[in-house]
């Protein structure tokens, strides 16, 4: 069972105007950002950060950080199943060169969490990859279907890790 929501809404007749998270009232779209740039590993003050660097939201990132860290990542395993019945959307991403696929990605997107993970040996792991290339700084990453990311997984030993 998972335990507060980490935001409450305010609504007007119009649209979200604040949102209250951990008794700070936040813009909804800073709070997305700091989530996002949570789980991609980015820690407080990163240069990248677009989030406004005041006391209030470092105090709010601090509480987001650690709740995201209790929950595992807001309760998403780093396979290639849902957890607790969680939907997941993957997405396969690869940067290529000569020989076919050089690096395999995924984005994988619940309903409170975005993460990026590259695979490696050791399986999924948390990568900014990916935050780069959202922002444009990359152009060799290319979306690829499952069945291309199986194919290159197992030829490197991994297909464990993509189903």
């Amino acid at each position: 069972m998972r335990s507060r929501s980490l935001w409450q809404g305010c609504w007007s007749a119009r649209s979200v105007v604040v949102v209250e998270v951990h008794g700070y009232e936040v813009d909804p779209g800073e709070v997305s950002r700091m989530m996002f740039e949570i789980s991609v590993g980015w820690e407080w003050g990163d240069p990248r950060s677009e989030i406004a660097q005041t006391a209030e939201n470092e105090a709010v990132w601090d509480q987001l950080k650690v709740q995201i860290e209790d929950t595992g990542g807001f309760g998403f395993g780093t396979g290639d199943l849902a957890v607790d019945g969680d939907q997941v959307e993957r997405t396969y991403l690869a940067t290529k060169g000569r020989g076919g696929i050089s690096a395999l990605y995924m984005m994988e997107e619940g309903p409170d969490s975005l993460r990026d993970l590259v695979l490696r040996e050791s399986g999924w792991v948390r990568t900014a990859t990916l935050a780069d290339w959202r922002f444009g700084e990359r152009s060799d990453i290319d979306e690829v279907t499952r069945e291309e990311a199986r194919r290159f997984a197992e030829s490197v030993g991994l297909g464990q890790f993509v189903k």
